[in-house]
């Protein structure tokens, strides 16, 4: 008889052991229990951000027409005096038809000779040397309107690269300022001011050249202000 083969013996299965729950702490018995039933539903937390809600449209609407309320109201708050604001003065051209020839000729003779006029003093020594040289002439200019009231008082300031060099009080008996040079290269400035604008209420100051026509500053009130320029042909 052949033998037979042996026959493993089953090995007796390890039974997993059960913890004792009551054993455990109460934090990791509700974990466990958990687990046991399956993955537990755990609502979402809430925040305070989750809170908030969308304005409405109309709210919003109102919101925007109110800003740019508030914005319109503040620029007009702190809106620029119009003579502070940069702008670009209304700019005239001398031909050689309005050169002051009288005043040219006495000017450049008395600077050749070593002698400053007195209605010079405030030149600069550049600006006296291109008048001595014949670069720049001198000219002699109507500033205020023929038909300007009696009251009528207006403040200029004649300058040029900067340097003020001419300082007065113009009236309907005193229209004009001294002779003031003028350059291709050197323009020269007025800056006009009403100190008392007569009954008009309004004053327009103005230059007119021979060949080339007018230029008027905007109608001034009293203590507003206004430029022009001029520029040698």
């Amino acid at each position: 008889m052949e033998p037979q083969p042996q026959r493993k013996k089953a090995e007796p299965q390890r039974q997993k052991s059960t913890p004792d729950l009551r054993k455990q702490p109460a934090g990791k018995q509700l974990l466990n229990e958990s687990r046991s039933r399956g993955t537990a539903y755990i609502p979402r937390p809430e925040f305070p951000e989750d809170r908030k809600q969308a304005a409405p449209k109309g709210k919003w609407k109102r919101w925007v027409i109110v800003t740019a309320a508030a914005a319109v109201l503040g620029l007009a708050a702190v809106e620029i005096p119009h003579w502070l604001a940069p702008h670009r003065p209304s700019e005239f051209v001398l031909t050689a038809a309005d050169v002051d020839q009288v005043a040219t000729a006495n000017a450049r003779t008395a600077l050749r000779a070593g002698h400053t006029p007195p209605e010079m003093a405030r030149y600069p020594r550049e600006l006296l040397q291109r008048i001595a040289d014949g670069d720049e002439s001198l000219y002699t200019k109507r500033l205020l309107p023929p038909e300007a009231a009696a009251e009528m008082r207006v403040h200029v300031t004649v300058s040029q690269n900067g340097t003020v060099i001419d300082d007065e009080e113009l009236t309907p008996e005193h229209p004009s300022t001294q002779s003031f040079p003028a350059g291709r290269n050197s323009p020269t400035q007025f800056h006009f001011t009403v100190e008392q604008p007569g009954p008009s209420r309004q004053v327009t100051c103005w230059v007119k050249s021979e060949n080339s026509g007018a230029a008027y500053t905007r109608p001034m009130g009293q203590g507003e202000s206004d430029d022009l320029q001029a520029r040698a042909q």
